[in-house]
């Protein structure tokens, strides 16, 4: 018998994504339980939700918690909302993410047969809506979209500090991140949030830095690559001011947040060797140089380039920019030894992503 599975939807206000979110979860009748954390400001959410006549083909849950304020107060949310799941395995998601539900029963079945993976998922697809004025950011639905699936290896090592060094070491090229959002064992994952939640980490990127490396010292995750995970581009509300200029770095000097990865890993990974241990700092510095290295880049790009900003503008037209696409994304698979892209198509949102 397949293993129980909860969905933690993770709210903050942008009743729209979220009505637009539950209605393809409700259209698409999701058999699973979902619980939803508000940490918003925005009461109609409140009554919308609490109202389960709206949505007669799902079983959820909906919990009021204080107002993430900062993305300290968000991670506290999370813990607790963690501590409330009973099922075998979560999944967690943001009312601007989609998920392929048909895919969701394999994950599982994977899950069931090989007890050595931590988590599953599939491909990591960005997508971005466009309006007819061609405009992108934060649109509920617009005329046209563009959809680029990424392809990763799996990091199945048989030994945990190569998973590690493997993961720190590729991050951004096979876009890593996207783990975030795997199937999970759920007592996997609870008993690493109860670790860092009571270490009590001052820095939110540090926090997730290394809950990446806990799961994989937990166990191996497998990637498929069909399509699974779709993450709309623009619309983030947690994240992207957390490393706008030297915002990081600042926050990191000033709280002496960097020497939290030692002060972590020693308590935490109590039965790796001090070498281990070593080789695992030397593989977060790398991954830290290249996540500095990618913050300045982007910053550059948005404010000085204006090859780029021109090239956004060509990428939102509704024929040709696709058109663009499939060249740029041929030459680049072609020319580069980055992650894989190819061009998909969302036939199973395209009706919540275009009017």
């Amino acid at each position: 018998m397949s293993g129980s599975l909860t969905i933690v939807l993770l709210l903050k206000d942008r009743i729209e994504f979220t009505k637009r979110w539950m209605s393809y979860m409700d259209a698409n009748k999701c058999p699973y339980k979902i619980i939803i954390a508000d940490g918003g400001k925005d009461q109609s959410i409140e009554q919308h939700l609490n109202n389960q006549d709206n949505y007669h083909n799902l079983n959820y849950e909906y919990i009021r918690y204080p107002y993430d304020e900062v993305l300290e107060d968000f991670y506290l949310k999370y813990h607790n909302v963690m501590n409330r799941v009973n099922s075998d395995y979560v999944i967690q998601a943001d009312n601007d993410d989609f998920f392929i539900l048909d895919r969701i029963p394999e994950l599982i079945k994977f899950l069931d047969s090989n007890v050595d993976y931590a988590g599953v998922r599939g491909g990591h697809v960005d997508f971005t809506v466009y309006d007819k004025l061609h405009n992108q950011l934060n649109i509920i639905a617009g005329t046209h979209y563009t959809a680029i699936q990424r392809l990763s290896p799996s990091i199945d090592m048989s030994d945990s500090i190569t998973r590690i060094n493997y993961l720190c070491n590729n991050i951004a090229k096979y876009d890593y991140y996207s783990n975030w959002y795997c199937l999970f064992r759920t007592k996997t994952v609870c008993e690493i949030w109860d670790s860092l939640i009571n270490i009590s980490i001052k820095e939110p990127i540090i926090i997730e830095m290394l809950m990446h490396i806990f799961i994989l010292e937990k166990g191996k995750i497998m990637i498929k690559d069909f399509p699974y995970y779709l993450r709309q581009s623009g619309t983030s509300q947690y994240g992207d001011h957390l490393i706008t200029e030297n915002d990081f770095l600042k926050r990191c000097i000033n709280k002496g947040a960097l020497s939290e990865f030692k002060t972590t890993v020693d308590q935490y990974l109590v039965d790796c060797s001090r070498e281990d241990k070593k080789e695992i700092f030397n593989s977060l510095a790398n991954w830290l140089q290249e996540f500095i290295v990618n913050i300045n880049s982007n910053n550059l790009r948005y404010k000085n380039n204006m090859f780029y900003r021109l090239s956004l503008k060509i990428r939102s037209k509704f024929i040709f920019g696709k058109f663009i696409e499939l060249i740029y994304i041929y030459f680049n698979n072609l020319t580069s030894d980055s992650v894989r892209r190819k061009v998909v198509k969302l036939k199973e949102v395209e009706n919540y992503i275009i009017k």
